[in-house]
C-alpha cells in the first residue's frame, strides 16, 4: 500500500504545482495589461486635499432623544 499512497501524493503534488503554475501565469498576464495601459479607471481628484471630508459629514437633521 505504500506504492500506492506514493503515487497518490505524487500525483497531487503535480497537480497542485500545475494549480500554482498556471495562477502565476494569470498574474503576470493582469500585471502585463497593467504596464501596457497604466491609466486607472477611475477618477482622481486631486484638487481636494481631504478625499474623505465628505464621508465623515454630520447630518444636523438627525434628533437625538
Amino acid at each position: 500500500m505504500n506504492i500506492w499512497r506514493n503515487s497518490i501524493m505524487t500525483i497531487i503534488v503535480i497537480i497542485l504545482f500545475g494549480w500554482g503554475i498556471i495562477a502565476l501565469y494569470e498574474a503576470q498576464v493582469q500585471f502585463a495589461e497593467i504596464v501596457k495601459n497604466p491609466e486607472p479607471s477611475w477618477d482622481n481628484d486631486f484638487s481636494n486635499p481631504d478625499p474623505c471630508s465628505n464621508c465623515h459629514r454630520r447630518d444636523t437633521n438627525v434628533r437625538f432623544l
